[in-house]
């Protein structure tokens, strides 16, 4: 192997939008658990007017529990709103540019193998592959100069509080709120 610089650019195609699936998943279970909590306490609320101290006790200690809640969904979704996720368009070219770069890399291999077995630099075959292997190139150096262009401009990810999913989830926590307008 060879220590010379070969021009290549390496730009990192991985995506992981994991963290906010997963963090979006979990604030729906807990809004619909808050909203099923929220909903529970109406029954307790009216027997805690009737006067009934035990029935007072028991509605302190759901809304507190449901207060609690709402602050533990409000915190998850502080963290949620500043995951940066990628762009629709970031996303396709990371897609692609990882697709180019294993046809390069496929390519290469070919080219290695057929150099291996002493194929001659001038045959049809050798010639072809050297072709391939630069058009697979060109496109791969474009994607990732188009990414590296949405990168530099800003536009290859976006807050989570931008997203259609947090806005959803934010909707869903201001219903359960308003339900609870007696805390």
């Amino acid at each position: 192997m060879d220590n010379q610089a070969d021009g290549k650019i390496i730009v990192d195609t991985e995506i992981n939008s994991e963290g906010f699936k997963a963090g979006s998943a979990e604030l729906k279970r807990a809004i619909r658990s808050l909203g099923n909590t929220v909903n529970g306490l109406g029954p307790t609320f009216r027997k805690a007017l009737s006067g009934s101290e035990s029935a007072m006790q028991e509605f302190t200690k759901q809304a507190d529990a449901l207060r609690f809640s709402i602050a533990d969904i409000e915190s998850k979704m502080d963290v949620l709103a500043n995951t940066k996720t990628p762009t629709k368009e970031f996303a396709k070219l990371c897609a692609e540019a990882q697709k180019a770069d294993a046809k390069v890399k496929s390519l290469e291999d070919r080219l290695a193998k057929m150099e291996e077995l002493g194929t001659s630099v001038t045959s049809k075959a050798y010639q072809n592959l050297c072709y391939d292997l630069d058009v697979a190139k060109g496109k791969a150096w474009d994607l990732h100069t188009a990414m590296q262009q949405l990168v530099a401009t800003g536009n290859s990810h976006i807050s989570g509080v931008d997203t259609q999913e947090y806005a959803q989830l934010s909707a869903q926590l201001n219903s359960a709120k308003n339900l609870g307008w007696y805390l």
